[in-house]
C-alpha cells in the first residue's frame, strides 16, 4: 500500500501493508471512511460516556464525526493514522465494512516524528460490547510491533511510543500498564476541556482565570522504547499476553 492508496498521507503510509496489521484475532484496517464511519458512529459516536476522558466527541452524527475528527484532525495531519478494528472472532456482519469480521472500535497514531523515531498510541475507542480483554491487547500488540520491530522484520524501527491518558481514565491507565508502558509521570492542567460531558481533575481553576466555565486535565504519560521492548521484557511480555488470550 501506497501513500496515494490511502485515504490519507500518513508520513509511514507506505510501509503499511495492503492487507492491514492483523494476527489471529484482530485485524487493524486502515481507517476508509466511506466504511468504516457510519458503522463507528452507529455503535458509539454519539455515546457521552465514552468520552468523558476524551478530548474530544461525543459526536451528532457520521458527519460530525467526520468534519471534527476525521477531517479537522486526521486526515490533514501527515504525524495522525487511524485504523479502524476487526474482530476477526465474530464472523462479518456487513462484507461491505469488513470481510474478516465485525468492527469493534478505532485506534491509531498521532504526534509520529520521523526525524525524533517516535510516535504515540491513541485515538483508543473500543466499542463497549466489545470491551474484552484480547480487543484491546492484541490492537496494542500490533501497533508496538509495527512501530518498535526493525523494517528488515516488517516494523518501522521507531525508538519510541508514547502513551497519554487523563489521569483518572483508569481503563485507559491500566491497559497502558498491562502492555508494558512506563510511567514517566504526570502533566498536570495539560488540556482545557469543556465541562459539559467532560471530567477535569477536580480542582477548581482561580478566580479571573481566562476560561472559567471548563476543566482542567491532567494527563497520565507512559512510554515502550526499543530497549525497553528489546532489552527490558516487554516484547516477550506483549507476546505472552496476545498468545494467551
Amino acid at each position: 500500500m501506497t501513500d496515494d492508496t490511502l485515504p490519507y498521507n500518513f508520513c509511514y503510509g507506505s510501509s503499511i501493508p495492503a492487507s492491514g496489521l492483523q494476527n489471529s484475532r484482530i485485524k487493524l484496517a486502515p481507517f476508509d471512511p466511506s466504511r468504516h464511519a457510519e458503522e463507528f458512529f452507529n455503535q458509539s459516536g454519539s455515546q457521552s460516556q465514552i468520552y468523558e476522558y476524551l478530548p474530544f466527541g461525543a459526536f451528532s452524527s457520521t458527519e460530525d464525526f467526520l468534519q471534527k475528527l476525521w477531517y479537522g484532525r486526521i486526515e490533514p495531519n501527515p504525524e495522525c493514522m487511524l485504523f479502524a478494528i476487526i474482530d476477526k472472532s465474530w464472523p462479518p456482519k456487513d462484507s461491505s465494512i469488513d470481510e474478516d469480521g465485525v468492527m469493534a472500535g478505532i485506534i491509531g497514531f498521532l504526534d509520529t516524528q520521523p526525524a525524533n523515531l517516535s510516535t504515540e498510541i491513541g485515538f483508543v475507542i473500543i466499542h463497549p460490547a466489545f470491551r474484552r480483554a484480547h480487543i484491546a491487547s492484541n490492537s496494542v500488540s500490533l501497533l508496538l510491533h509495527f512501530a518498535l520491530d526493525l523494517p528488515e522484520d516488517g516494523g518501522l524501527g521507531l525508538r519510541r511510543v508514547g502513551w497519554k491518558a487523563h489521569e483518572l481514565n483508569q481503563s485507559s491507565v491500566g491497559v497502558a500498564k498491562r502492555l508494558g508502558f512506563n510511567h514517566e509521570g504526570t502533566m498536570k492542567w495539560a488540556m482545557v476541556l469543556p465541562k459539559d460531558g467532560k471530567q477535569g481533575n477536580g480542582i477548581q481553576a482561580r478566580r479571573g482565570d481566562p476560561k472559567p466555565d471548563t476543566v482542567g486535565r491532567n494527563t497520565w504519560l507512559g512510554s515502550v522504547c526499543w530497549d525497553d521492548w528489546i532489552y527490558g521484557g516487554v516484547k516477550e511480555h506483549v507476546d505472552g499476553l496476545t498468545n494467551g488470550t
